[in-house]
């Protein structure tokens, strides 16, 4: 089996574990079906979180547990943002001098110290008894315009890609912490990771030396969901590899996304024209400026005014003086840029002189910067996004080689899914889960609410209704990638398998329509146990 973790904040990294609580609660052959089947695990931005505590927790040689264990406290204390910006705030907290002091490396360094603690790929590259023989944590660089995989392969995929890779001795330094960074920075939110500064452990180390002799540049880093929210690729990847290898191929590939289903359409701004706003020009502003300027002046050289009145007086001298610095100088730079963008080309008419903008009202000049913000925010972070979305997951469905091996685990799958056997109670938790918006933090509305004990149920319920779906399509499906006819080309015991798992999905099924929270209940019960602790604060 295959399972990919799609990006989407702390709605992916809470659903996603969920989605891993189902597969570590189903058994087979007397073994959770997560450590008994899943081989290829890849995961993107937000999964990403959830993805790095997993394999991090393995090489300890632990398990889903103690997984869950580490990461369900911090996700309920929900300090991430606070200790970041707490960080980047105090240059004494600062103590790793090689990273940029920027944002997303305040939230590697509260990664490394809370999450991951201290953890390497040197920690993952020597763990060769774990389950998993592909981990994946996808990224995206600014160099080729390809993903950039963090990843351990036991077949040899590329750490990076075929343009930007890395051998296994420079890679060893890197921190697991600025892995999830890399993969969960999402443009807009924060700065690009620069590779290699932001990842070595300081000048001259095998990761600095190898990235220098290889001539590659400083490459930005950023938000693996940029290219494939889905994590797709780095598993059809991994496939290959196994096929060409002579290892087996994925029988089944669950790839849990938490992409809403519908894009929210973009709230229009709307002008209201009016004569009186329509006199507030920079022009206009200026000239006012100018004669208050120059009343201003003459009143401090010819006039008798009282102190206060002088002091006043210079203020506002100071004010307007600092103004038309401001104004010039922005005029300034813009020009010069505009000259060095357009170098040696007969530039248009509207950008040799910028009086046109002079002259436009301010209000309509907020609008239309307002407008033009909103609509490439909305373009970059959702209409491409949602195309990629939608070309990856249409090629992967398309292609016969994959059919009868995939099912999707959407968070909305059961949103509107009126008279599927549901609770009134499952309904309300699969509700609550998609109203979560695609933040790193929980509101105070979200926890009052109990959305991060919900989004976990949702991965949980959802994965169980799939998982129930593709064992149906399983029996009725004719055709699989090597044409033939899959249930009747199975072997008695395969399908004694295929059986069993049926039963214990419907008894996980009957126990969420009971309690939505049951499974979730049991995992806190069994860290607790393996803490010796309470792992909720």
């Amino acid at each position: 089996m295959a399972i990919s973790l799609s990006g989407g904040g702390y709605r992916a990294t809470t659903f996603h574990l969920g989605a891993l609580s189902l597969l570590n609660a189903l058994e087979k052959e007397g073994e959770p079906l997560l450590e008994k089947e899943v081989k290829i695990l890849s995961t993107i931005s937000g999964g990403t979180l959830t993805g790095v505590m997993y394999a991090q927790k393995l090489a300890e040689g632990g398990d889903y547990y103690d997984c869950f264990g580490k990461i369900y406290p911090l996700l309920t204390e929900d300090k991430l943002v606070e200790q970041a910006l707490h960080k980047l705030n105090h240059p004494g907290k600062w103590r790793n001098n090689e990273k940029s002091r920027d944002i997303i490396n305040a939230f590697a360094e509260v990664y490394n110290e809370h999450f991951y603690e201290g953890s390497t790929f040197a920690d993952i590259l020597d763990n060769q008894d774990c389950h998993l023989t592909d981990i994946i944590f996808g990224a995206s660089e600014f160099t080729s315009g390809f993903q950039f995989r963090f990843q351990d392969s036991h077949d040899g995929g590329l750490f990076g890609n075929y343009y930007l890779n890395l051998c296994e001795e420079a890679v060893r330094e890197i921190r697991l912490a600025d892995a999830a960074a890399s993969s969960s920075c999402f443009p807009g939110g924060f700065e690009p990771m620069i590779m290699p500064k932001d990842y070595i452990t300081g000048p001259g180390s095998p990761l600095d030396q190898e990235w220098a002799e290889k001539g590659y540049p400083r490459t930005a880093v950023m938000d693996g969901g940029i290219l494939d929210n889905q994590g797709i690729k780095g598993v059809q990847l991994a496939e290959d590899r196994h096929v060409n290898s002579g290892a087996p191929f994925v029988g089944t590939y669950i790839i849990s996304d938490v992409s809403s289903r519908k894009m929210v359409p973009l709230p229009v701004p709307m002008l209201q024209h009016s004569r009186l706003l329509d006199f507030f020009t920079f022009q206009t502003v200026n000239l006012v400026a100018l004669v208050l300027l120059a009343g201003l002046v003459a009143l401090l050289v010819f006039g008798s005014a009282p102190v206060w009145a002088i002091v006043a007086t210079s203020s506002l001298l100071t004010i307007i003086a600092a103004w038309f610095l401001l104004f010039f100088g922005v005029r300034g730079l813009i020009h010069q840029q505009v000259r060095k963008t357009f170098a040696g080309e007969d530039l248009p008419e509207i950008l040799r002189d910028f009086g046109f903008l002079t002259n436009t009202p301010l209000y309509i000049l907020a609008y239309l910067v307002k407008l033009r913000v909103v609509s490439v925010e909305k373009m970059v972070m959702d209409l491409f996004l949602r195309r990629i979305r939608r070309l990856q997951l249409s090629a992967l469905f398309d292609n016969q080689n994959w059919a009868g091996r995939l099912q999707t685990n959407n968070i909305y799958t059961l949103e509107h899914a009126k008279g599927h056997d549901m609770s009134p109670a499952m309904e309300a938790v699969i509700t609550l889960a998609n109203t979560m918006p695609t933040t790193l933090w929980f509101s105070q509305k979200n926890k009052d609410d109990g959305m991060l004990d919900s989004l976990i149920a949702c991965g949980q319920i959802s994965l169980c209704y799939n998982l129930k779906q593709y064992n149906q399509q399983l029996r009725a499906l004719k055709m699989d990638y090597r044409g033939s006819d899959v249930w009747s080309g199975l072997s008695a015991t395969e399908k004694e398998v295929v059986d069993e798992m049926d039963r214990q999905l419907e008894v996980c099924w009957q126990k969420f329509r009971e309690d939505p929270f049951w499974l979730l209940k049991e995992d806190i019960a069994r860290a607790e146990k393996r803490e010796g602790k309470p792992v909720v604060p």
